[in-house]
């Protein structure tokens, strides 16, 4: 039989799973700043595919009744969209498919509070969490702690579907050029909300 707190875990993770944006129009204008050099088809591709991953961390956390908050989750992910840079297979030629996020880190360079109140262990234990969704993060020993202002460089991919590494870039540096507080934009990102990638300018659009 389920607690009152598995079945208010359940409950949350079912409304965050409700109020993700969904449908992206094929025909969806994407402004340059955010485009990477990659095409309307890989954008689309990338942003459906952050769009189900969120789903499946949302099932998951629900499913193992986790003790990891979804504020924590979400500022790791956020940091590694922010902070991450697409990969090249050769000079000047960008790595879509397939591609890694070449994440640089440095000291002052955690930007959210909550993260900055998480210990090296808790950032160990999010990281592990994370990989059993497919994503890896190479260079990384998840066993000890992970001091993220220490770590130096690694690298961020996904086993399970490639697209979504290029949804979590654009999406995470739509939302950090939107005016708001770092918890208001992060909330855009874990909502999948693709409408900042259209942005000529630092306003939010309406549905």
């Amino acid at each position: 039989m389920a607690t009152k707190q598995n079945q208010a875990l359940s409950d949350v993770c079912t409304y965050l799973k409700n109020v993700v944006i969904k449908h992206t129009p094929d025909d969806f204008i994407v402004n340059e700043q955010f485009r990477f050099g990659l095409s309307d088809a890989e954008i689309l591709a990338g942003i459906n595919a952050f769009r189900t991953f969120l789903y499946q961390l949302y099932d998951k956390i629900a499913a193992e009744n986790s003790q990891i908050g979804i504020d924590e989750i979400a500022a790791i992910l956020y940091f590694t969209g922010i902070q991450g840079e697409f990969e090249t297979q050769e000079k000047h030629e960008l790595a879509v498919r397939g591609s890694d996020l070449l994440i640089k880190t440095k000291k002052n360079s955690v930007p959210h509070q909550t993260m900055k109140k998480m210990s090296a262990k808790r950032v160990a234990e999010i990281f592990m969490f994370l990989s059993g969704l497919g994503l890896s993060f190479a260079d990384i020993d998840y066993t000890k702690p992970i001091k993220l202002s220490e770590t130096g460089v690694f690298r961020l991919s996904n086993k399970n579907d490639s697209d979504m590494i290029v949804g979590l870039k654009l999406l995470a540096k739509a939302q950090e050029h939107l005016d708001g507080d770092r918890d208001r934009l992060q909330n855009g990102f874990m909502r999948c909300d693709f409408q900042s990638l259209a942005l000529s300018t630092n306003k939010m659009l309406r549905m």
